[in-house]
């Protein structure tokens, strides 16, 4: 494994996260407490991303509050997106480029061949060995696990040198 995500991820207070995914109806309010728990409500007009969410189209987004829209709507097959993740990927892929401003980046390059194929591919060689010591009623295991994994990247990469 790349990264011991267990010691990576550190149990943090999720409560809006998690609550969002065990609702079956998902509210506006919910919804703008998800854009404020992301720290996206300071960069986009509150209901235009609920009408935007409403309605799938998150192609005018930029790359991380599409990122995160996407997640919303299905959080096994989208993972979250900030500079810090992708920071940690970076890193532990070795990989080079001084691309880190993710509001140019090229959406299927660098975020859906890139960073979720990443994402994936950790998820797959780590999930067994991710621990979740509470479960959370109405929330997939799975969501749980990538969770802890986005967490432990956003840790790790938060604490890399710029």
């Amino acid at each position: 494994m790349l990264l011991n995500v267990n010691s990576w991820g550190f149990r943090y207070q999720d409560s809006e996260y998690f609550e969002w995914f065990s609702a079956q109806d998902k509210s506006k309010e919910m919804f703008l407490a998800m854009l404020k728990w992301k720290g996206l409500n300071r960069r986009i007009e509150e209901n235009l991303a609920w009408e935007r969410w409403q309605s799938g189209h998150f192609e005018k987004c930029q790359p991380v509050t599409r990122a995160f829209l996407h997640h919303l709507r299905a959080p096994q097959e989208y993972p979250l997106l900030d500079r810090y993740v992708w920071r940690a990927m970076k890193h532990l892929s070795r990989e080079t480029g001084e691309t880190t401003n993710k509001n140019a980046c090229n959406w299927k390059k660098d975020y859906l061949d890139g960073y979720k194929t990443f994402f994936d591919g950790l998820y797959a060689e780590s999930c067994n060995d991710i621990q979740c010591s509470i479960k959370i009623s109405g929330v997939d295991m799975g969501i749980q696990k990538r969770r802890i994994l986005d967490r432990a990247l956003w840790e790790y990469g938060r604490l890399l040198p710029v």
